[in-house]
């Protein structure tokens, strides 16, 4: 199992690499890399203008001293929360609006994998219906976070589960580019990034630690775009070499 969750925490190194020594992914990553940059400034603003207003209307600072521990306990505790809402949101939403580029990116990921790169041609009408698709998916997975949110606030356990559930839509997000192509249902997607739960595990957290460091994550889509196709086509080889039973 530790092997498996240091396999996928691996994975996004592979991705990095395989993006970085082939010209044709990195100069596509250029619109993702765009689109991460304006993100991250909304990001920002928005949460060091509003945490602080938005914590005071739900709980007062205290006037004695021996209540203070427990305020700043709690405002330590919804601070991670509230910052782990917006990773995830931003992220979900700049994969929905970078969604066409990043099917681009990983058909030709599948393609450079294959020995057979191509140049499917962009059309701008195709690039709408992806992003009004891939905004009903991003609507989806953004219920299940919020409905999950109040996991967030329990101690230890709480945090673990909706972590670990963050990490798997971030798996989910990720492959669904090269899934999509296989035709797979919405069931038989999450069949897949289940099939290794240590692995998916570890390859979300791995997308987790690198959407959240600064300068690193402006790269994040597109790493996680290639290297989400990797784990898909790993499973495929997989299962192509799996025995087949009698």
């Amino acid at each position: 199992m530790i092997t498996r969750f240091s396999q996928g925490f691996a994975l996004p190194i592979r991705g990095a690499a395989l993006l970085w020594r082939t010209p044709a992914l990195r100069r596509l990553a250029i619109v993702p890399l765009i689109l991460n940059i304006t993100l991250y400034i909304i990001a920002i603003g928005l949460f060091t203008q509003y945490y602080e207003t938005g914590f005071g209307l739900l709980i007062t600072r205290p006037a004695a001293w021996y209540w203070l521990i427990g305020y700043y306990v709690l405002r330590s505790l919804a601070f991670v929360a509230t910052l782990g809402v917006f990773l995830f949101s931003f992220v979900f939403i700049g994969r929905a609006l970078a969604t066409p580029f990043l099917d681009i990116l990983s058909e030709w990921t599948e393609d450079t994998l294959h020995g057979t790169p191509t140049n499917r041609p962009f059309h701008l009408g195709h690039w709408i219906v992806d992003i009004l698709r891939s905004l009903g998916h991003t609507l989806g997975m953004l219920f299940l976070l919020t409905v999950a949110f109040p996991l967030s606030f329990i101690p230890v356990i709480g945090q673990a589960a909706w972590l670990g559930l963050g990490w798997l839509l971030l798996v989910y997000d990720f492959t669904g580019f090269a899934l999509d192509r296989r035709r797979l249902t919405f069931r038989e997607k999450w069949q897949r990034v289940l099939s290794d739960r240590a692995g998916s595990l570890g390859f979300g957290a791995a997308l987790f630690v690198l959407l959240a460091i600064p300068v690193v994550n402006l790269f994040g889509l597109s790493i996680a775009a290639v290297s989400g196709t990797l784990l898909v086509c790993k499973q495929d080889r997989s299962s192509s070499t799996q025995p087949v039973k009698s």
